[in-house]
């Protein structure tokens, strides 16, 4: 059995599906869906990627939930969804 980290995920699984989507968009839209702008800038940056999930600990985007279709969860989220996978 692989091991877990302390969150109950396979780190060596999550590493190779997080590499196996990344890819580089050209960030040419503003968002302005939450007060502070580095959100903003991730919103934005998650958009022209195109992404479907947004793996995150900040508070404020956690808030949102889901953001014109892209949903934003914790990192433990995102573990239990990637076991299930």
């Amino acid at each position: 059995m692989p091991n877990s980290d302390s969150r109950g995920g396979t780190p060596h699984l999550m590493t190779v599906f997080v590499a196996q989507q990344m890819e580089l968009a050209e960030v040419t839209s503003v968002v302005k869906a939450c007060a502070d702008p580095d959100d903003n800038r991730i919103l934005a940056a998650a958009l022209a990627a195109d992404c479907s999930l947004l793996v995150t600990g900040d508070a404020d985007l956690l808030a949102l939930q889901k953001f014109q279709g892209i949903d934003i969860v914790t990192p433990r989220q995102f573990s239990e969804w990637i076991r299930t996978k």
